[in-house]
């Protein structure tokens, strides 16, 4: 299985699209959708039973981040950099020390 990329500019609207075609898939048995399922998802669940935020966490780690709100928060700061938007920037950094660690705390001085 194939890990996704995200586009040099990502869209959220675009991967909460995606996420609600995964989980639609997974409900029609869709063969990919139920091989992702099983590769992606952190527990071992029914397909049936697979809820929007399970399609979500699959989704994130598809594209090697381990949550769907560490891959929100990517595309988010993505985005506020392309668009020269220091404001997000720094509370991005600033409100997430992870993100903060790997700048070296050079964007929030």
């Amino acid at each position: 299985m194939p890990v996704r990329r995200l586009p040099v500019c990502p869209n959220l609207d675009q991967l909460k699209h995606q996420a609600k075609d995964l989980l639609r898939a997974i409900h029609a048995g869709d063969p990919s959708a139920l091989a992702e399922l099983r590769e992606y998802h952190p527990d071992l669940i029914e397909p049936q039973s697979a809820r929007l935020a399970d399609a979500q966490v699959m989704l994130a780690r598809s594209y090697e981040a381990s949550s769907w709100t560490r891959l929100v928060q990517a595309v988010q700061l993505v985005n506020a950099i392309w668009s020269d938007d220091l404001e997000t920037v720094r509370k991005l950094v600033t409100n997430n020390p992870p993100i903060g660690l790997l700048c070296g705390g050079l964007l929030i001085s």
